[in-house]
Protein backbone atom coordinates (compact mmCIF):
# COMPACT_ATOMS: atom_id res chain seq x y z
CA UNK A 1 0.00 0.00 0.00
CA UNK A 2 1.85 3.07 -1.22
CA UNK A 3 -0.41 5.52 0.60
CA UNK A 4 0.21 3.98 4.02
CA UNK A 5 3.77 2.92 3.15
CA UNK A 6 3.05 -0.71 4.00
CA UNK A 7 4.94 -3.54 2.34
CA UNK A 8 3.77 -7.14 2.67
CA UNK A 9 6.57 -9.72 2.59
CA UNK A 10 6.65 -13.50 2.35
CA UNK A 11 9.20 -16.19 3.03
CA UNK A 12 7.20 -18.89 1.22
CA UNK A 13 9.85 -21.27 -0.16
CA UNK A 14 8.21 -21.63 -3.58
CA UNK A 15 8.03 -17.86 -4.07
CA UNK A 16 11.60 -17.29 -2.90
CA UNK A 17 12.87 -19.94 -5.37
CA UNK A 18 10.76 -18.47 -8.19
CA UNK A 19 12.28 -15.05 -7.46
CA UNK A 20 15.80 -16.43 -7.79
CA UNK A 21 15.30 -17.49 -11.42
CA UNK A 22 16.97 -15.25 -13.96
CA UNK A 23 14.96 -12.96 -16.24
CA UNK A 24 15.33 -15.23 -19.29
CA UNK A 25 13.80 -18.16 -17.42
CA UNK A 26 10.96 -15.99 -16.15
CA UNK A 27 10.13 -14.69 -19.62
CA UNK A 28 10.02 -18.25 -21.01
CA UNK A 29 7.23 -19.13 -18.60
CA UNK A 30 3.88 -18.89 -20.34
CA UNK A 31 1.19 -16.57 -19.08
CA UNK A 32 -2.45 -17.50 -18.49
CA UNK A 33 -4.99 -16.23 -21.00
CA UNK A 34 -8.07 -14.18 -20.19
CA UNK A 35 -10.99 -16.45 -19.41
CA UNK A 36 -8.73 -19.36 -18.44
CA UNK A 37 -9.49 -21.19 -15.20
CA UNK A 38 -6.31 -21.56 -13.14
CA UNK A 39 -5.38 -22.95 -9.74
CA UNK A 40 -4.34 -20.25 -7.27
CA UNK A 41 -2.83 -20.37 -3.80
CA UNK A 42 -3.86 -17.71 -1.27
CA UNK A 43 -0.82 -15.83 0.01
CA UNK A 44 -2.45 -12.88 1.78
CA UNK A 45 -5.99 -12.05 2.90
CA UNK A 46 -6.96 -8.36 2.97
CA UNK A 47 -10.38 -6.87 3.77
CA UNK A 48 -11.22 -6.16 0.11
CA UNK A 49 -9.02 -8.56 -1.86
CA UNK A 50 -6.78 -11.62 -1.84
CA UNK A 51 -3.19 -11.80 -3.02
CA UNK A 52 -2.68 -15.15 -4.74
CA UNK A 53 0.00 -16.97 -6.67
CA UNK A 54 -0.35 -19.19 -9.72
CA UNK A 55 1.92 -22.21 -9.13
CA UNK A 56 1.56 -23.43 -12.74
CA UNK A 57 2.74 -20.06 -14.06
CA UNK A 58 6.04 -19.63 -12.20
CA UNK A 59 4.19 -18.48 -9.08
CA UNK A 60 2.99 -15.27 -10.77
CA UNK A 61 1.19 -12.93 -8.40
CA UNK A 62 -2.46 -12.10 -8.92
CA UNK A 63 -5.24 -10.24 -7.15
CA UNK A 64 -8.79 -11.42 -6.47
CA UNK A 65 -11.51 -8.99 -5.37
CA UNK A 66 -13.75 -10.35 -2.64
CA UNK A 67 -16.50 -7.83 -3.27
CA UNK A 68 -18.42 -6.41 -6.21
CA UNK A 69 -21.53 -4.28 -6.72
CA UNK A 70 -23.91 -7.16 -6.03
CA UNK A 71 -22.05 -9.22 -3.47
CA UNK A 72 -19.61 -8.83 -0.60
CA UNK A 73 -18.04 -11.49 1.59
CA UNK A 74 -18.87 -10.41 5.14
CA UNK A 75 -16.05 -12.15 6.99
CA UNK A 76 -13.28 -12.56 4.43
CA UNK A 77 -10.76 -13.72 7.04
CA UNK A 78 -13.01 -16.61 8.08
CA UNK A 79 -13.74 -17.70 4.50
CA UNK A 80 -10.20 -17.55 3.08
CA UNK A 81 -7.00 -18.82 4.69
CA UNK A 82 -3.35 -18.41 3.70
CA UNK A 83 -2.19 -21.54 1.90
CA UNK A 84 -5.68 -22.41 0.68
CA UNK A 85 -5.89 -23.53 -2.97
CA UNK A 86 -8.83 -22.44 -5.13
CA UNK A 87 -9.75 -22.23 -8.79
CA UNK A 88 -10.06 -18.75 -10.28
CA UNK A 89 -10.74 -17.27 -13.70
CA UNK A 90 -8.31 -14.79 -15.26
CA UNK A 91 -10.29 -11.60 -15.90
CA UNK A 92 -7.53 -9.19 -16.94
CA UNK A 93 -3.91 -9.52 -17.99
CA UNK A 94 -1.35 -7.09 -16.59
CA UNK A 95 -1.19 -3.84 -18.53
CA UNK A 96 1.82 -1.58 -18.74
CA UNK A 97 4.64 -4.12 -18.75
CA UNK A 98 5.90 -5.35 -15.39
CA UNK A 99 3.91 -2.84 -13.35
CA UNK A 100 0.44 -4.16 -14.26
CA UNK A 101 -1.69 -6.45 -12.14
CA UNK A 102 -3.08 -9.86 -12.99
CA UNK A 103 -6.74 -9.78 -11.95
CA UNK A 104 -8.77 -12.90 -11.24
CA UNK A 105 -12.33 -13.78 -10.24
CA UNK A 106 -13.48 -16.64 -8.04
CA UNK A 107 -16.27 -18.48 -9.89
CA UNK A 108 -18.52 -18.75 -6.82
CA UNK A 109 -17.83 -16.90 -3.62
Amino acid sequence: NKKDRIIDLTLDGDLVQAGKKDKKEKKKASAPTEGETVSVKVQLVKDDYLVVTLPKYNHSIGFVSVKDFNQRVLDVHAKFKVGQTRDAVVSQQPKGGDSGRLLLILPSQ
